[in-house]
């Protein structure tokens, strides 16, 4: 896949995720660049057929709220890019490229981090709900106890004497 397809479809996602219809978003374009991009010249570069300039990047970035290296993640469907040379970049390398060479392996502890803490939260969601259900089935037990008594205390309850007249 070409870069400029991976940065296209990144904006089309970001565009859609803000709500931006194409026209809104090439409008929104001009005053940071001094022009606004077309509906067609925003769905050729969502469709990966232009390259970008970096004044170009910092302003699709600023007006969809998120970052230049964000535009180059790669899905996960894709396993490198190709440049025009033929030479093509691992998904692995293009990560480390665009988001700084030790982004890997904070992501990697931080992933390890939060993976941890969802293990803990799934511990403690079982064992409260285990809890729960032993609750409610104490509950129930005592609230059909209660309902057999009334029923009991009801049935067999003496009917008080009439007093004849």
């Amino acid at each position: 896949m070409k870069i400029e397809s991976v940065v296209g479809e990144s904006v089309r996602q970001a565009r859609k995720s803000a709500g931006m219809r194409q026209e809104e978003f090439g409008a929104a374009l001009e005053p940071l660049l001094g022009r606004a991009w077309s509906r067609q010249a925003v769905s050729t570069a969502e469709q990966g057929g232009r390259s970008f300039t970096a004044v170009e990047l910092i302003a699709i970035s600023k007006v969809l709220n998120t970052s230049v290296s964000d535009l180059f993640l790669l899905p996960p469907t894709v396993d490198s890019i190709e440049l025009p040379t033929g030479e093509s970049i691992e998904a692995s390398r293009m990560f480390e490229l665009s988001h700084g060479a030790y982004a890997a392996q904070d992501s990697d502890e931080q992933l390890d981090a939060a993976i941890a803490q969802l293990k803990a939260a799934i511990a403690h969601t079982a064992a409260v709900t285990a809890s729960a259900t032993a609750s409610s089935e104490s509950l129930d037990e005592a609230w059909a106890k209660l309902n057999a008594l009334k029923v009991t205390k009801f049935l067999f309850k003496p009917t008080p004497a009439r007093d004849e007249e």
